[in-house]
């Protein structure tokens, strides 16, 4: 069986202005676990989800998924995949008929 992470957090951080959202964040998740970001609000968890998912960029560190790897220097973002609508990108559906 691949050991490879199915993500991976090394030294992840994201500052806004003078606040600090996430610090030094150091995560593996290995393929097939089931994980979950518990805190208060405003700890930071919204935006260390939306660092694991390229849909912002870090101030600092390195954040890989098995399908790509990208960090705080990459000048764009892998999408979480081709083709697919993005988590920031609008989208409008007609429901589905009964």
């Amino acid at each position: 069986m691949d050991e490879t992470p199915a993500i991976e957090a090394l030294e992840l951080t994201r500052r806004f202005g003078r606040i600090t959202a996430v610090d030094r964040l150091n995560l593996t998740i290995a393929r097939g676990e089931i994980f979950g970001l518990i805190g208060p609000d405003g700890a930071g968890k919204t935006t260390a989800i939306r660092l694991l998912a390229a849909v912002m960029p870090a101030t600092a560190g390195r954040a890989s998924r098995t399908s790509a790897s990208y960090s705080c220097a990459s000048a764009s973002y892998p999408p979480l995949h081709q083709g697919e609508p993005q988590p920031h990108e609008f989208v409008l559906m007609r429901p589905p008929s009964a």
